[in-house]
């Protein structure tokens, strides 16, 4: 599951295609649950803001550390589908948060699904008016 709410531009729009073909040579029967998201190696938010040569206002006001966030489309031969395409900027680096559940892949499907709501959600109160103070 990815922090995928700040994305801008989609894939097509990008010019860009999967960089090659994945395949699965097994089957995946369970999996554990790990949410990506964007982190700054040298963050000192919000201080950071009005000194920091790097920062690069995302839509909500904090700091953009990925180029396009982490942009997630649609690759039939991985795991559930989907695969993400990342562009790291200077001192960014993708965190990574583990649950210890392991889950069935009809579990972890339901899981997602409430991500995406979770994220669709999100994505609206991103790129709504509201001060930056208050996302």
């Amino acid at each position: 599951m990815f922090q995928n709410y700040y994305t801008e531009k989609t894939m097509q729009e990008l010019g860009y295609t999967a960089a090659a073909t994945m395949t699965l040579p097994v089957q995946v029967l369970k999996t554990r649950v790990a949410v990506w998201e964007e982190h700054c190696l040298e963050c000192s938010a919000p201080q950071c803001y009005g000194t920091c040569p790097n920062f690069m206002p995302r839509q909500d006001g904090r700091c953009k550390l990925f180029y396009n966030s982490i942009l997630q489309f649609d690759e039939p031969n991985s795991f559930l589908g989907k695969a993400v395409n990342v562009m790291f900027r200077k001192w960014s680096n993708l965190l990574t948060v583990l649950y210890p559940a392991i889950l069935t892949k009809d579990e972890y499907q339901k899981q997602l699904r409430k991500n995406r709501r979770f994220d669709h959600a999100m994505a609206k109160v991103v790129r709504s008016k509201l001060s930056p103070k208050l996302k």
